[in-house]
């Protein structure tokens, strides 16, 4: 049980290291230019998000037209 413990310590250890250097490889390499790269990904999540959405409200509306109109 103990060594199991120790090997996940590790392995946290690891993966917030790749993680750190994998976020100084992108401001490092990108600059000022990270800051729009993150607006526009930001952008475009939140439009994807927004017709998602919409499909769904679109959806959940015809379904309660239809029981609406059973009834």
């Amino acid at each position: 049980m103990e060594g199991l413990r120790v090997k996940d310590r590790i392995l946290l250890i690891l993966a917030s290291l790749l993680a750190a250097g994998l976020a100084w490889a992108f401001f490092h390499y990108l600059g000022q230019n990270a800051w729009s790269l993150f607006s526009a990904a930001l952008i475009i999540a939140l439009g994807c998000q927004n017709i998602r959405l919409q499909r769904k409200l679109k959806a959940l509306r015809s379904d309660a037209d239809s029981q609406s109109r059973d009834i």
